[in-house]
């Protein structure tokens, strides 16, 4: 980091259940608001469809809270949620036209995924 300063913390946690409801397709309207295609390509690429497609929405959503002194709503495409060489989630933000560095760390089990973003 080149600035020790923290802006935001953000947290979430979510039932993976409610991802397996779905009706788990690339052309699902919620998914295709919530996603970018490249999100969901990579998702649909992993045996547990919707544990991954969790994952990456909680990562939305703490950096959406992460970003929560901004004052403006940020839409879902405006984050993308991808992983580097080794697999490591990273955020790239289409915001406002400002770079923020924000660290991510996500995780998932079995019921439940979750994810914090420090900006």
């Amino acid at each position: 980091m080149k600035n020790n300063r923290i802006l935001g913390i953000g947290i979430d946690i979510e039932d993976i259940n409610r991802f397996r409801k779905l009706n788990l397709t690339k052309n699902n309207r919620f998914l295709n608001k919530i996603f970018t295609m490249s999100e969901l390509d990579y998702c649909f690429s992993k045996k547990n469809v919707a544990s991954s497609l969790a994952t990456k929405y909680v990562g939305k959503e703490a950096t959406i809270k992460s970003l929560s002194f901004v004052g403006k709503t940020i839409e879902y495409k405006a984050i993308e949620i991808t992983n580097d060489s080794s697999g490591a989630p990273r955020v790239n933000l289409n915001f406002g036209g400002k770079k923020y560095e924000i660290l991510i760390s996500l995780s998932n089990e079995e019921e439940r995924a979750i994810g914090v973003a420090i900006l």
